[in-house]
């Protein structure tokens, strides 16, 4: 097995598999959607009505927080991208910010949300099935945590089908991205 592969039993051990340039492409999307939020954010402070709230404030901190989490991550790219635990943080990481994002812009009415389903079939392609697994599941605990600080009415309805939906992607996408590799390497 790769030395770079070491304590990555969980992601299957694929020949020409390297978590570091998996990561990297996690960091290029994640900066990728940070300058896509912080365009809307921009945009829909530009055709406000009111000047600045506390939540366009707190919007741009989260985005700040990405962004530096993005760079550090980038600057420590040597020394820790190899170690399994550092997969982890990039998930929760972006889940949070994602969730964090989701309860400022109107909760469970928010399109926001739909920000879960596009990082867990980012990390389908990039990480594969059982990644793709681990974010699903952290996108359903973090989306129910969200929809729990609203009031009741419909809350868990919601959470149900959302569940639902960011389990069967994180299982579907992963095994298709799975079936991916094997072809590509079966044509190699």
């Amino acid at each position: 097995m790769d030395k770079a592969l070491a304590g990555f039993g969980w992601l299957g051990g694929r020949p020409g598999f390297r978590v570091s340039h998996a990561l990297q492409a996690l960091m290029v999307a994640r900066s990728s959607f940070l300058f896509l939020l912080l365009t809307l954010a921009v945009l829909g402070q530009l055709f406000q009505a009111s000047g600045g709230t506390q939540t366009s404030v707190a919007m741009y901190a989260i985005l700040a927080v990405g962004f530096a989490f993005n760079v550090s991550a980038a600057s420590l790219s040597e020394r820790l991208m190899d170690r399994a635990w550092v997969t982890y943080v990039h998930i929760l990481v972006d889940i949070s910010l994602i969730s964090i994002w989701v309860s400022l812009s109107s909760g469970r009415e928010s399109l926001y949300a739909l920000l879960y389903l596009v990082q867990i079939l980012l990390v389908s392609l990039i990480l594969y099935q059982r990644a793709a697994f681990v974010s699903s599941l952290a996108s359903v605990v973090c989306f129910g945590f969200v929809l729990w600080l609203e009031p009741p009415a419909g809350v868990w309805l919601i959470w149900g089908l959302n569940a639902t939906l960011f389990l069967t992607l994180g299982v579907v996408g992963g095994y298709l991205s799975e079936e991916l590799h094997r072809a590509s390497l079966q044509i190699a």
